[in-house]
Formats: C-alpha cells, sequence, structure tokens
C-alpha cells in the first residue's frame, strides 16, 4: 500500500521580510524549505510513503510568524483599594462561524488572600476554585465569530502582612476541530492498493491549545 500526499501552505514573499516555513518530512528523513522566489504565493510539497502498522508521525513542522489565533480575550481590570477587584473579560472566536471550539476552559487568576467572589457568564459557566487558583470559565461550545462576556467581582480580606498582588497571565484550554491555526492543508489524499482492499479515506484538522496566555 503506498499513500500519496498532496500539502499546501500560504507562503508570503520573502521581500515582505516574513520567515518562510520549513516543513519536516520524518517519513524520508529530510527536510525541505519554501522558496522564496519572487511573487511566490503558495508552497507546495508532495510526498509518497508506505504506512507502518498503528499510529505513527509522518510530519512535523514549526511556525512563529503569521498563526492564526482562534481566541482574542480582552481583559479590563480595576482595583479598589486593598479589598476589591472588578474584571470584565470579553472572549472573541476568530474564526469561521461554520467551526466550534469544544471544551474551552479560561482562568482569570486570583490572589490568595481573595474571600467572596461574584461571577456572571454570558455563556458557560463560571467559578471561582481556590485549588485552582483563580476563577474557571467553562464552556462546552463556542461557534465561530462570538463574543462572550464574564463578569467578576472580587472581595480580598486585608491583613497587615499582605503584599502587592503580582498579576499572573489569564491562560486558556481548548480545542478547534477542522481549524488550521498554521494554514497547513491536505489537498488530497490518494492510496494505490494493489491487493484490491478499500481503505477509508478521511483527513480531520484539530488545534489544541499549548501555553495560551494573556498578561495582564
Amino acid at each position: 500500500q503506498i499513500v500519496q500526499l498532496y500539502i499546501v501552505k500560504s507562503c508570503q514573499n520573502r521581500n515582505t521580510g516574513n520567515n518562510n516555513n520549513i516543513f519536516f518530512f520524518s517519513s524520508r528523513r529530510r527536510h525541505t524549505r519554501c522558496s522564496g522566489v519572487s511573487w511566490a504565493r503558495r508552497c507546495v510539497q508532495e510526498t509518497a510513503f508506505i504506512p507502518p502498522d498503528g499510529q505513527f508521525e509522518l510530519m512535523t513542522y514549526r511556525i512563529t510568524e503569521n498563526i492564526n489565533l482562534p481566541f482574542k480575550v480582552m481583559p479590563v481590570i480595576n482595583e479598589y483599594g486593598k479589598n476589591k477587584i472588578e474584571a470584565r473579560i470579553k472572549l472573541k472566536s476568530i474564526f469561521e462561524k461554520n467551526i466550534y471550539a469544544t471544551n474551552v476552559t479560561l482562568k482569570m487568576p486570583c490572589p490568595k488572600n481573595t474571600a467572596i467572589v461574584h461571577t456572571s457568564a454570558g455563556i458557560g459557566k463560571a467559578k471561582y476554585e481556590p485549588d485552582q487558583g483563580g476563577i474557571m470559565w467553562r464552556i462546552k461550545k463556542f461557534s465561530g465569530d462570538t463574543e462572550a462576556l464574564l463578569r467578576c467581582d472580587i472581595e480580598l480580606s486585608v491583613s497587615p502582612n499582605d503584599k502587592e498582588w503580582v498579576k499572573p497571565p489569564i491562560t486558556m484550554d481548548f480545542q478547534v476541530p477542522m481549524f488550521t491555526a498554521s494554514g497547513l492543508r491536505v489537498r488530497f489524499l490518494r492510496i494505490y492498493e494493489k491487493s484490491g482492499y478499500k481503505p477509508t479515506k478521511w483527513i480531520r484538522y484539530i488545534t489544541k491549545a499549548g501555553e495560551y496566555q494573556h498578561r495582564l
């Protein structure tokens, strides 16, 4: 059985100053680099391989620029004296409407001397969880091109030994099926099978959060 993949990645002109993308094909133990030919708009790679049994890694790559971020976090944090914090966090999905993010979790950090927390979320559920060190906003399904707002009123206990709060970043966890942050896509998948067996072909994209942070 021989499998042939045809992969396309949008590629910027070298004259714009953007870095070209480097693809590593582990099936052939070699690497190829997108050409910086003047006015080149797309980088195309094609590879054929004989797959082993079970799951395996065919290709890895790294990209540092022109990344399509799936979410935009817009926080507004106001501190009133030493005993109250007011937070308003707007979360916007910046992918297509027909795509849905799943298991979205946003963590709004709170000071260690947090006493009482009141939350109100436009969608999903938000709750202060002391063992997590902050307010956890969980949304099972978040559609594309959508905005949601989280309101938090945090009351603090005051003691003479309290130090100034050094704000940790807001963090997120999520999965976005059928979305590629890098723009890399498989244009076709062709399978040559001499035995007459008809395999089922399908391609799945999924973007997962790694260290997705918004610094306050």
